[in-house]
């Protein structure tokens, strides 16, 4: 009797049919799961954008945070205060999902769940023309 029929008779396998296969990722390091997002398990990735024109709309968009989507608003169609209601009351619930926030303009803000990272770049490579006389 070889070595490895012995142990598998130690841990109850008596015959071949029954021994379990040994995994093939065995001594790979785990994937480490941080805020970058992995771009094979979501394949459904979705982005919100919204134009709200009444305070009762910040809730919807809440959900949509909570359900893992990015929401993008713009601010356009709601006065300066209730435009500001509306940021704190995101921002509160960004910061309980331990996302992030970011305006891109004036009035348009994003607004993400902890699963995206938003990184910002402000070096915009610009085309250089040649232009031979």
């Amino acid at each position: 009797m070889d070595i490895w029929k012995a142990f598998c008779n130690w841990f109850g396998f008596e015959d071949e049919e029954t021994i379990p296969a040994i995994p093939e990722n065995i001594g790979q390091d785990p994937v480490k799961k941080n805020n970058r997002l992995d771009i094979n398990s979501n394949k459904s990735m979705k982005i919100i954008l919204c134009e709200p024109e009444v305070f009762e709309e910040v809730q919807a968009m809440a959900g949509h945070l909570k359900n893992g989507k990015q929401v993008v608003i713009r601010f356009d169609s709601v006065s300066s205060e209730v435009a500001q209601r509306m940021i704190d009351f995101l921002a509160g619930v960004v910061f309980s999902l331990n996302g992030q926030s970011q305006q891109v303009e004036q009035n348009i803000f994003l607004f993400a769940p902890s699963n995206v990272e938003i990184s910002q770049d402000l070096r915009i490579a610009k085309p250089r023309l040649n232009i031979a006389n």
